[in-house]
């Protein structure tokens, strides 16, 4: 039985460059990648987990930066 890893909105940041949690939440939102929510340890409020092969992989697949990704080959 294999385990799979869930990382937080701050990993997800750091592990993509971005400045903050909710530019990864947002980052994630677009690309599709749907989280889960445990209880925060110390507040029990909800938190986001995310898995760590959907993030490496919806990461992969972002276009870069500077890419003109609305100009079509005719």
């Amino acid at each position: 039985m294999t385990t799979t890893e869930y990382w937080t909105a701050e990993q997800v940041a750091a592990y993509l460059g971005l400045a903050s949690a909710a530019s990864a939440r947002r980052a994630l939102s677009r690309l599709g990648v749907r989280g889960r929510y445990t209880p925060h340890p110390d507040s029990g409020r909800p938190c986001a987990e995310y898995p760590a092969d959907a993030v490496r992989t919806a990461a992969a697949s972002r276009p870069g930066q500077g890419r003109r990704t609305d100009l079509k080959e005719t």
